[in-house]
C-alpha cells in the first residue's frame, strides 16, 4: 500500500470510503471537513492507495499542544489486514517530527472494537470528560433569510413586515430535487412528500432512507413546517414517499436543503392557488 497526501481527485473515493465506514454524521458535512483540512496542514491528510484504489484515510492535526486524529477509515473489504496500523504509524511520524508530545482522539464508549484497536497501538483511556462547543451550524446553512409570500404571492424577506401564512396545506404530493454546483462536483438530494389531515400526526417515512440522512430530512421538514405551516406541524401528517440519493453527491446538508425546498414549494403552490382567479 502507498500512503500519500490527499489530492483533490481523491474526493469522491474518500467520501465513499467514509460512508462505507459509517463515519459521516448529520452535524458534519464531510465535503466541508475536507475543505477545512486543506486550509491547515493539508499534507497531514493521508490516504492509503492500493492498486490505484483509495482504501484508507487519516487526518492528523496539531495545534502546538496536542495532536489529534480524525477520519481514520479502512474499506471494510480491506480491514484486519494491518492497513489501519500502517496509516496510523505514518500519521504518528508526522506528529513526532513536528514536536507533538501526545496524541488525543475520541471514540464512542460503545465502540469496543475500535477502543481495543487503539489500545493495541499504545493508547489508553484518559480520566477526562470530552466536551465540545459548535461555533458554526453546518446542518442549517447560513443563507439569506427565507422568502415569505404575501396573499398576492409577491415575495419579500422575513424582516420586511408581516405576511399572510396559510395555516394548513392542501392534501397533495410535492417533490423537490436539490442540486448545487460546488467547484469540481455537485451536491444533490431529492425528496417527495405527501400532506394528509386525516392520518396520525407527525412525519413518517414510507420509503427507506440511509440512517445518516434521516435526521437531516426530518429536521428540514420540521423547520419548514414551523415556518410555513405552524398549525399543521402540530396536527397534520407528512409522509415521505420518495428519497433520491446520489452515491457521491448526496450529503446530510443536501438532504436538509431538499427537505426545506419541498416545503417551500408547497407553500408557493398554495399562494399561487390563492392568487389565481377562479
Amino acid at each position: 500500500m502507498t500512503i500519500r497526501p490527499y489530492a483533490e481527485t481523491d474526493e469522491a473515493a474518500v467520501l465513499d470510503l467514509w460512508r462505507q465506514c459509517q463515519l459521516t454524521v448529520p452535524q458534519n458535512d464531510p465535503v466541508r471537513d475536507i475543505q477545512l483540512k486543506l486550509q491547515i496542514n493539508p499534507e497531514w491528510f493521508l490516504v492509503g492507495e492500493n492498486d490505484g484504489q483509495v482504501v484508507a484515510s487519516c487526518m492528523a492535526g496539531y495545534e502546538g499542544h496536542r495532536g489529534w486524529i480524525n477520519y481514520l477509515a479502512v474499506l471494510p473489504s480491506h480491514q484486519r489486514t494491518g492497513i489501519a496500523r500502517e496509516i496510523m504509524a505514518a500519521a504518528e511520524r508526522l506528529l513526532r517530527a513536528a514536536g507533538c508530545p501526545k496524541i488525543n482522539l475520541q471514540v464512542r464508549s460503545t465502540n469496543l472494537a475500535v477502543i481495543a484497536f487503539y489500545e493495541r497501538l499504545g493508547f489508553s483511556v484518559d480520566p477526562v470528560t470530552s466536551m465540545g462547543k459548535r461555533l458554526e451550524n453546518t446542518l442549517v446553512p447560513d443563507e439569506m433569510p427565507p422568502l415569505l409570500f404575501t396573499k398576492a404571492g409577491s415575495p419579500h424577506r422575513e424582516n420586511d413586515g408581516p405576511s399572510t401564512k396559510i395555516p394548513f396545506p392542501r392534501e397533495l404530493e410535492m417533490a423537490s430535487q436539490y442540486r448545487q454546483h460546488l467547484g469540481p462536483r455537485f451536491e444533490s438530494a431529492g425528496i417527495r412528500i405527501q400532506f394528509h389531515r386525516n392520518q396520525p400526526p407527525g412525519i413518517h417515512f414510507k420509503v427507506d432512507a440511509a440512517e445518516e440522512y434521516r435526521p437531516s430530512i426530518l429536521k428540514g421538514i420540521e423547520d419548514g413546517l414551523q415556518l410555513r405551516f405552524p398549525e399543521f406541524a402540530a396536527s397534520g401528517s407528512v409522509w415521505i414517499t420518495g428519497v433520491t440519493e446520489h452515491p457521491i453527491d448526496s450529503s446530510p446538508r443536501a438532504f436538509y436543503r431538499a427537505a426545506r425546498l419541498v416545503i417551500e414549494q408547497a407553500f408557493s403552490f398554495h399562494n399561487l392557488e390563492e392568487s389565481t382567479p377562479r
